[in-house]
């Protein structure tokens, strides 16, 4: 990582509610990495490498998502070249074809 990719800002002020120092008295603190512009090349890339960045890593998804007409709970969500569907179960107006969208955020939280 050169010079210009490392920036760091001061953190003055960073005390809980307490008024206590919130940084352990280290008032330095790292930027997070840009996580949709990090390398891809095996040995370069940031799970290769002994620690994970102190300032951690960032990440920006935008994701479409409709109600597909006339087809009751039925759902479509898209994210650049994935689409995934989501449905109901029965007993609250879908066919049950898909997983809920309740159990893609459980396996969200697994994954």
């Amino acid at each position: 990582m050169d010079a210009e990719e490392k920036k760091s800002f001061t953190a003055k002020d960073a005390k809980d509610a307490k008024g206590n120092n919130i940084n352990g008295g280290n008032t330095e603190m790292t930027k997070p990495l840009d996580g949709n512009n990090l390398p891809s090349e095996a040995g370069k890339r940031v799970i290769d490498q002994p620690e994970l960045p102190a300032g951690g890593i960032t990440t920006d998804n935008e994701v479409y998502t409709e109600t597909l007409e006339g087809r009751l709970q039925l759902k479509r969500g898209t994210f650049g070249k994935w689409e995934v569907f989501s449905d109901e179960a029965a007993r609250i107006g879908g066919t049950d074809k898909y997983p809920s969208p309740m159990t893609y955020m459980a396996m969200g939280a697994g994954f």
